[in-house]
């Protein structure tokens, strides 16, 4: 295809979009729709157009520029019939399935794309012929009447629904997203609990009597904060014991940015006893309810490792960036959730364990 007649679609694609898009409630998506389809055709469809470009001109007797237009109005006008027709046939079943399709070839996680599955397949079961349009603020107000969830866990869930509702507007299959109309939850945050020294003591030796494959999952979750989720994927070619860091790469990493984060002479001195890293994830479980006995807990505390990491970390350093830096996180949120919480005197026993 010319590039001339290139410029001169993407020019007039805008003009027609503007005019044939702006009565309907989905404008803005399927216009910008519309104007990427042009943008980014592929070479073969612009031979195509450029050889009807061409019939047109010689059999109209126009300008090129005209067939041009011309021919994008056509277009244009099946666009927007096909867009009309896909939006009042999108049954809920069919654009959940879209939504995920749409999630991996994103390259978003196995994880994250397993959750939205389950969530929304729950959401949408015994509606899946349901028309997607036809889904109220009601529908989803009465969904979450019906499970009776925690705060937390529906402030989590309505992110979930929201990302479905979120790309069927951008799509052009609804007008608007629901769940943005839902009353907003406020999530109390509750100070992360962390481990006493005495605590982390009675781990590490429980770990090295009784399960000593353990040893590098805990010492990394303990002295580095690495997260649980990271340390699946972490390998012994993470960890440098000489140059005493470990690198948590992109593939690894929940917030997919690399990070090397220091190892402490304590996270040295545990790791040397080796062990295996990565840990499989049953046995993780097991070993996790083991500990969770011996310490007398009624419940393991999520991430209580990594929160205990962070507290000393920022007690010994008093640089929250630096700390940020290390764990992945942001200066505010550690600045909010773990300073002040050990006291002084714990910090130098903790880093001598």
């Amino acid at each position: 295809m010319k590039p001339e007649l290139i410029q001169q679609a993407r020019r007039h694609s805008y003009h027609i979009a503007e005019g044939f898009f702006s009565e309907s409630p989905q404008a803005k998506s399927w216009e910008v729709a519309f104007q990427r389809a042009i943008e980014t055709m592929p070479p073969a469809t612009q031979a195509t157009f450029q050889e009807m470009v061409e019939d047109l001109a010689r059999s109209a007797g126009v300008d090129p520029e005209v067939a041009c237009s011309t021919l994008l109005n056509d277009w244009a006008r099946k666009w927007l019939d096909d867009s009309r027709r896909n939006a009042e046939s999108k049954k809920l079943g069919e654009a959940v399935e879209d939504l995920l399709r749409a999630k991996t070839l994103a390259n978003r996680r196995p994880s994250y794309v397993k959750s939205l599955k389950q969530y929304l397949g729950q959401f949408v079961r015994g509606r899946e012929d349901m028309p997607l349009r036809d889904v109220r603020l009601e529908d989803i107000e009465k969904w979450f009447l019906g499970r009776n969830e925690a705060t937390c866990t529906r402030a989590s869930n309505t992110w979930r629904l929201s990302a479905l509702f979120s790309f069927a507007v951008r799509r052009g299959w609804i007008q608007d997203n629901p769940c943005r109309r839902l009353e907003g939850v406020r999530v109390d945050r509750d100070v992360p609990v962390i481990f006493t020294v005495k605590q982390c003591r009675a781990m590490l030796e429980f770990a090295r009597e009784h399960f000593p494959r353990f040893i590098p999952w805990m010492a990394l979750a303990l002295f580095a904060g690495v997260r649980p989720d990271e340390l699946r994927r972490l390998t012994w070619a993470c960890v440098d014991l000489k140059a005493q860091h470990v690198v948590i790469d992109q593939a690894a990493s929940k917030v997919r940015r690399r990070r090397i984060t220091p190892l402490d002479e304590a996270a040295v001195r545990w790791l040397r006893l080796g062990g295996d890293l990565p840990i499989a994830h049953v046995m993780k479980r097991r070993y996790i309810r083991r500990l969770r006995d011996h310490l007398g807990l009624a419940k393991w505390p999520p991430d209580g490792l990594r929160h205990t990491a962070a507290s000393m970390m920022l007690a010994k350093t008093d640089n929250a960036t630096l700390v940020s830096r290390w764990l992945g996180n942001s200066s505010r949120i550690l600045l909010d959730h773990y300073i002040e919480l050990v006291k002084k005197e714990d910090v130098a026993s903790f880093w001598e364990l």
